[in-house]
């Protein structure tokens, strides 16, 4: 499938046919059933070459975590360490999150009158502004005449499991030294405390609680499958010593469950899902309020002595083993941790000139002109355009703070209601509805993840999908990891990736397309990589975006709409900038051959670059995919 040479020429093709086509009903139509997802089980084929586990689950089931091997290709069911019953779905229906509320329903009224309060901290609410779980904790030790205690733990085998980026517990770490910082003036301690066996940390929350006289323990809930049943198993080793748990709604700003289509199932497309957000959210502000920070301790918990003194000396290590990231002082400059940080970040957004290179500069840079919150040239006000132009600054650049929690999507949303009058604005008319819509996609995602747990185990939403048959080639997924494809957008986005640990949203799409649909990859190959190497990296919106690029998620590009990457560089980044940015080898190219230099430079002006070939033919490849999709388990 080798493309051939054409004739070298300055005018640009026309885009394909097929980016223009969109089949309205998948925007618009009622939600789906699983049963009307799913087809009947066949067995699954192998194209030559590709590899296939002989253990694939049937559709319904999921085996927990994928197995976690370095080559990160395998995705064979395991047993799941947290799972109550391992490799089925919860039983009469009910998502792990179903099980969570309900263990917390389960227990009765908390009667302490004094104690401590515990706040365990998760890897989604690094910060102590506006923070739900703290704020109720610091309220309980008040009221109690106790102290409130900080604890967090480092799980190693937890992180690897969940193939985290060094990069990405890097910034952990650096926003949790912040939040220690914080919590010491107000005389809270923080605690560090790590844990190999993740399954040990009930045990080791319940030891906490008794050591420090703790009566209750609090925590924001995550929707994740794991961290549900974590939860779940909190709540048991805790009720054995009479300790109350409480989880409160945080990471999302509309919870999970609360909007429901006509026939009272959760939304799987996301315009109508968006629509009653809006009008939810709208009628109910009180969801976007802020919360209070905690209160200080009074001063005597660290009397000499004491018995919580000594967990004023639990330190934030700068690493942990088997994390390490290789270029910190370069993720400081790039991501500088705190929630003063992510403050600033949002305020350049709604303030800073748009319009502006924004390759290699801080989150926080104030290298942009200051315009004015309502100025149309405020990088906010151009949202529109300039989140689609990969070489700009036009992306809010919030996205590993708001993965990591240190800053909350409530904060978000109330910025850009003080623009517009205190009116909540969604939609696409303008910047800053088209941003509070792109907020919006958090909630959905989550809500998703809630709902239909097999998206956490490497199952498709869509589940008739499972019998499309990948080519997995080795050798083609290695050169699209290492920006070597000969598409210089997809390479421009690979390269971004492997140096700054982030990557352009459109650059995000286009790289996920090219990979499933061009190499026809499983997209669970490209969604591991990106989780091993994103800094912003949540499962979420991770899973979903792959699952969006490769046809088989919720609301999905239709499976016949592939994005042509010659075509989508020359929309995104029309001078090229960001392509000669990122590969040097093109920074010499003019003009339009920048986006297809093998076809519109000579053979000696091409071959004096050191760039490869396209590795695939563009129109050869949709085909393929289409033919695929179209009949899913022909080869």
């Amino acid at each position: 499938m080798a493309p051939k040479r054409q004739a070298a020429s300055k005018k640009s093709p026309s885009p394909d046919a097929d980016e223009k086509a969109l089949d309205p009903t998948l925007a618009e139509h009622g939600d789906a059933s699983d049963g009307e997802m799913a087809q009947p089980a066949k067995k699954r084929k192998t194209s030559a070459g590709s590899k296939s586990s002989k253990d694939d689950k049937k559709s319904g089931e999921y085996g927990g975590a994928p197995l976690n091997d370095d080559d990160g290709k395998t995705f064979n069911a395991k047993r799941n360490d947290w799972n109550p019953n391992p490799g089925k779905l919860p039983e009469d229906g009910k998502t792990p999150l179903d099980q969570l509320r309900e263990e917390l329903g389960k227990q009765k009224a908390s009667e302490a009158k004094d104690g401590n309060v515990i706040w365990f901290m998760g890897m989604k609410s690094l910060r102590i502004e506006d923070n739900r779980g703290l704020a109720h904790a610091s309220s309980l030790a008040k009221e109690r005449g106790g102290h409130l205690i900080v604890v967090f733990f480092i799980s190693p085998g937890d992180w690897k499991m969940h193939d985290r980026a060094p990069q990405r517990i890097d910034f952990v770490l650096r926003n949790l030294a912040e939040v220690q910082k914080q919590l010491q003036e107000l005389n809270i301690p923080l605690v560090i405390h790590t844990q190999k066996k993740r399954t040990d940390i009930p045990k080791d929350m319940a030891r906490f609680a008794k050591e420090w006289g703790a009566t209750s323990v609090v925590g924001n809930i995550e929707y994740e499958v794991d961290e549900c049943w974590r939860d779940i198993a909190v709540i048991k080793e805790l009720s054995k010593s009479n300790v109350h748990v409480d989880f409160l709604e945080d990471v999302y700003v509309v919870p999970a469950g609360v909007l429901k289509t006509g026939q009272g199932n959760q939304y799987s497309v996301f315009s109508p899902w968006n629509r009653s957000w809006t009008a939810y959210l709208s009628s109910n502000l009180d969801l976007i309020e802020e919360s209070p920070l905690p209160e200080a301790n009074d001063a005597s918990i660290r009397k000499k002595g004491g018995k919580l003194a000594p967990l004023f000396d639990s330190k934030v290590p700068s690493s942990v083993e088997g994390f390490e990231c290789e270029n910190v002082d370069y993720m400081k400059k790039l991501w500088p941790a705190g929630s003063h940080a992510a403050r600033t970040v949002l305020d350049n957004f709604i303030k800073r000139k748009g319009g502006e290179n924004g390759m290699d500069a801080p989150a926080t840079g104030d290298c942009w002109d200051d315009v004015g919150p309502n100025a149309k040239e405020s990088r906010i006000g151009r949202y529109g355009i300039g989140r689609n132009l990969v070489s700009e600054n036009g992306s809010s650049r919030l996205s590993p703070y708001l993965s990591a929690g240190v800053i909350s999507a409530r904060a978000c949303l109330r910025a850009t209601m003080n623009l517009e009058k205190g009116k909540l604005k969604v939609g696409r008319s303008t910047g800053v509805e088209m941003w509070n819509t792109e907020v919006s996609f958090r909630d959905f995602y989550g809500h998703v993840l809630a709902a239909w747990p097999r998206v956490s185990m490497q199952r498709n939403y869509i589940l008739k999908y499972e019998a499309v048959v990948w080519e997995n080639n080795e050798e083609h997924f290695k050169r699209w990891c290492e920006g070597k494809t000969g598409y210089p957008l997809i390479d421009a986005g690979m390269r971004q990736l492997a140096h700054s640990s982030w990557q352009h949203n459109r650059a995000r799409m286009a790289c996920a397309m090219f990979l499933t649909k061009h190499l026809l990859c499983d997209w669970r190959w490209g969604e591991r990589h990106y989780a091993r190497h994103l800094i912003d990296s949540d499962l979420a919106s991770n899973n979903a975006g792959w699952q969006w690029s490769a046809s088989t998620g919720t609301d999905p590009q239709p499976y016949f709409r592939v994005f042509n990457p010659t075509s989508q560089s020359e929309k995104c980044d029309p001078n090229g900038e960001y392509i000669r940015h990122w590969l040097p080898e093109l920074s010499g190219v003019k003009g339009n051959a920048i986006h297809e230099p093998f076809a519109r430079l000579s053979r000696s002006e091409f071959e004096k670059l050191d760039y490869p070939k396209p590795i695939v033919e563009h129109k050869a490849a949709r085909e393929r995919a289409l033919a695929r999709f179209k009949q899913p388990g022909s080869t």
